[in-house]
């Protein structure tokens, strides 16, 4: 099971990188864990990367609206960890206060 998390953790531990410039087709129908309950079979006609972060880290929007960082692990033999989760309404609670706070402790 994924942990899951609120808002200003999720968007702390996953605050900086660049939006997604691997090329993400070749991880098509890899199973992830989704803080849904879920697995999901990686598709980029259905799961958005939003970010994607150093050390192969990216996150995850599957259908569900749930946000997802995982991590690709191996060479030959790649699969998903999946480190932590945050439903949208958990990110729709973060304040302007809680995001200047963050960039502030990221600086």
């Amino acid at each position: 099971m994924v942990d899951i998390v609120d808002g200003k953790t999720f968007y702390s531990n996953t605050f900086g990188g660049r939006p997604c410039q691997a090329q993400m087709y070749t991880y098509e129908g890899i199973l992830y864990k989704c803080g849904c309950g879920m697995s999901h079979s990686f598709s980029e006609q259905t799961i958005a990367v939003i970010r994607e972060l150093p050390g192969m880290k990216f996150v995850f929007v599957a259908e569900c609206e749930y946000s997802t960082l995982i991590k690709i692990k191996g060479i030959f033999s790649v699969n998903f960890v999946s480190i932590m989760s945050c439903s949208k309404e958990e990110v729709d609670k973060l304040t302007q206060e809680d995001i200047a706070e963050i960039f502030a402790s990221k600086i």
